[in-house]
């Protein structure tokens, strides 16, 4: 099993290359720097990185697996790998997997571009995988329900706006307890706490495992909704 979802990886992430994907996005992260680079100053830095580790980099998952989605609807793919030993299971979790490397890797050069390289670089990884494999399976999940992309981008605009909710109590509008419900505040509080460098083992442990939780639950999701397609 592990070498067919590594295989289909390898496919997924050429299509993402293919079809331009992967350099916007690469390209986004790098304009994302400069501009912050450029005006804000440097304090602000510390609040604003772990905001758009949540906003940009798990919205844009969510659309960034969905686009390839459709990209492959249109081609066929799918219809051709059903005829390969790899299976819907397999194929979901690959697809998943590979968008959420490039998220990961995307994310960590928007880290280090911004804060440089350090320990809390590392730290910031599991949580972050964690976040992007539930907006992947996130993305799959709603772009079954459309059949144009057109169509998903408006439906998903409930969906994804529950990512920046955790920002009003983050910014102190609201009550902390008011959304934590939400493994979107799990992620923000996560890496607010290890940008800060005052993140505790327990809280980040504790908030780690609530995002795996929450995507493994969001990946079982998403390979049951594309087995029914």
């Amino acid at each position: 099993m592990m070498r067919r979802v590594l295989g289909a990886m390898r496919l997924f992430l050429a299509v993402q290359y293919r079809s331009g994907f992967m350099v916007v996005y690469l390209a986004v992260t790098g304009f994302t720097v400069l501009v912050i680079r450029g005006l804000f100053p440097e304090p602000w830095r510390d609040v604003l990185v772990p905001v758009l580790l949540v906003t940009e980099y798990g919205v844009v998952s969510v659309y960034l697996i969905a686009a390839q989605d459709y990209f492959a609807r249109n081609e066929k793919s799918n219809e051709a790998l059903s005829v390969t030993p790899l299976r819907d299971k397999e194929r979901v979790i690959a697809m998943v997997l590979a968008a959420t490397l490039v998220a990961m890797t995307a994310a960590a050069l928007f880290f280090v571009g911004l804060l440089g390289v350090d320990s809390r670089l590392a730290l910031v990884m599991v949580p972050l995988f964690a976040a992007t494999v539930l907006a992947g399976a996130l993305g799959l999940i709603l772009s079954s329900r459309y059949r144009e992309f057109t169509s998903f981008i408006l439906g998903s605009i409930p969906a994804v706006t529950l990512f920046s909710l955790p920002l009003l109590s983050y910014f102190e509008f609201v009550p902390r307890y008011t959304f934590r419900w939400l493994p979107w505040d799990a992620a923000l509080f996560s890496y607010a706490g290890i940008v800060a460098s005052e993140i505790r083992p327990w809280s980040y442990v504790l908030m780690s495992l609530q995002l795996l939780l929450f995507a493994g639950i969001a990946l079982r999701w998403a390979i049951r909704v594309e087995a029914r397609a």
